[in-house]
């Protein structure tokens, strides 16, 4: 290393009058002993050699104050983070009751409701009686296929009996049946 050079520059010391009628109070100098101080402290820190011409310069001087800055104002309540959050979970669980009320609700009322007989009662007839109004007397057999709980077998075995009884009428029931899927 051929030869090391420091320079320092102290700020002036704070005021400790505080400003009056707008007007800064002027600020004091350091003292000399406070510059030979901090000279001897530099020469330390950085290996002073005379030998090697080294050189320390300690000079003070008044630095440009930090602007203050002012903390910016508080933003409105609406704007605030747990509002956006509130607003938005909100909007979730009306979401999911606007769903439940307009898709799950009408959905478990068709479940629960009764069925109502859909068209005519299968035994029904649709001869001449059906339409004068009269109700036509019901066979044994027919009226036995109606019942819940009856076997495949039990329920071809009336049914054999209702034609051997009344194969007209039976024929009748049949083409109303096929009359009504159509």
């Amino acid at each position: 290393m051929a030869r090391v050079t420091v320079a320092v520059l102290l700020d002036r010391p704070p005021p400790s009058a505080p400003v009056e009628d707008g007007v800064p109070p002027a600020t004091p100098a350091w003292s000399a002993e406070t510059l030979a101080d901090v000279e001897a402290l530099v020469r330390d820190a950085v290996g002073f050699s005379e030998a090697r011409g080294d050189r320390v310069t300690v000079r003070q001087g008044a630095m440009q104050a930090a602007p203050v800055i002012e903390p910016p104002p508080p933003a409105p309540w609406w704007q605030a983070a747990w509002v956006y959050r509130s607003a938005r979970e909100g909007l979730g669980v009306l979401a999911l009751a606007l769903i439940a009320w307009l898709l799950i609700r009408p959905l478990l009322k068709n479940l629960s409701a009764p069925r109502a007989a859909e068209g005519p009662p299968a035994m029904a007839l649709a001869g001449d009686a059906a339409d004068e109004g009269e109700t036509p007397p019901r066979n044994a057999a027919l009226t036995a296929l109606e019942r819940p709980g009856l076997s495949l077998d039990d329920k071809l075995l009336l049914a054999r009996q209702a034609v051997n009884e009344d194969a007209k009428r039976v024929a009748q029931v049949v083409k109303s049946w096929v009359g009504t899927d159509a």
